[in-house]
């Protein structure tokens, strides 16, 4: 399924009908005989259907969504398989432009405020965003704009939702949101941006649009990351 993903998204190869399943060493044919309806197919269970899940992860700038994948992944809906289609966007705070309390500088200039730090806590600093926000103003001629120093937030905010804050073992954190199927369906989202619980805004990234339906889910990670 990865090489078949990979062929559709670097645009070659064929857009592969799926017809064919293998549990336990057993081919199960979707051919309409066979019903997957339980906790393995033909169990009985109906409360835990069989599942598909395919993910490509990758680049925000460079994952191409493919609304025919995400058809013909669906066709395999009606054999009784619940198929799952998931993006994860992933970029950095350093692939976009840092706001107000977000901002780091080695002078005392003004430019950044502090907010209970000083210069010297290096890695210590921490940015504090509350909410992510999903925009359809991000791009001009299907080119992404560059995010400019007076922004004070997206060109056409369409959505928000409570970001997620992910801490590795190493230190790294990361900020996550996921869109689900019923969300944001027939928009092209084109930027995101972070924002503090004022309201303030934190971090703008824009990047080729990427269609939502109903029919995938979308996963955004922005790792944080300074100079």
């Amino acid at each position: 399924m990865n090489e078949i993903g990979s062929q559709i998204l670097a645009g070659t190869g064929t857009l592969y009908e799926i017809q064919e399943l293998c549990y336990g060493g057993l081919p199960m044919f979707l051919d309409g005989n066979s019903t997957f309806n339980g906790e393995y197919p033909l169990s009985g269970n109906t409360k835990r259907p069989a599942t598909i899940r395919v993910i490509f992860t990758g680049s925000i700038d460079t994952v191409v969504v493919t609304p025919e994948f995400n058809q013909a992944m669906a066709q395999i809906r009606a054999g009784g398989v619940n198929s799952i289609i998931s993006y994860r966007f992933e970029t950095s705070t350093l692939d976009g432009r840092l706001y107000g309390s977000a901002l780091r500088t080695t002078s005392l200039d003004g430019a950044w405020s502090l907010d209970g730090s000083t210069i010297l806590s290096g890695n210590n600093t921490r940015i504090l965003p509350y909410e992510i926000a999903f925009g359809t103003g991000g791009t001009n001629l299907g080119e992404p704009r560059i995010p400019q120093p007076g922004d004070t937030g997206l060109g056409n905010e369409v959505f928000r939702k409570l970001v997620e804050i992910q801490t590795d073992p190493d230190g790294s954190r990361f900020f996550k949101t996921t869109v689900k199927q019923t969300e944001l369906i027939g928009y092209g989202i084109d930027e995101i941006g972070l924002f503090d619980e004022d309201g303030g805004l934190l971090f703008l990234k824009t990047f080729p649009s990427k269609p939502k339906d109903n029919l995938i889910l979308y996963e955004f990670v922005i790792k944080e990351e300074f100079v």
